[in-house]
């Protein structure tokens, strides 16, 4: 996994959620439908959570 040499922990997942969050939110409603956008998001989510590798 190419993240597995760096630290990440529950900041910087949060920190890299909060940039997707707003990325996402930046899409036009006639581009990404409120459907796609949750489901964008879950992935987006599910991803982050998996590439915590440090308790701090």
């Amino acid at each position: 996994m190419r993240h597995a040499p760096f630290r990440i922990s529950l900041i910087e997942r949060d920190a890299w959620l909060r940039c997707m969050h707003t990325a996402v939110a930046s899409i036009d409603s006639e581009t990404l439908d409120d459907e796609h956008r949750r489901e964008l998001l879950d992935y987006l989510e599910m991803a982050a959570h998996s590439l915590v590798n440090s308790p701090f």
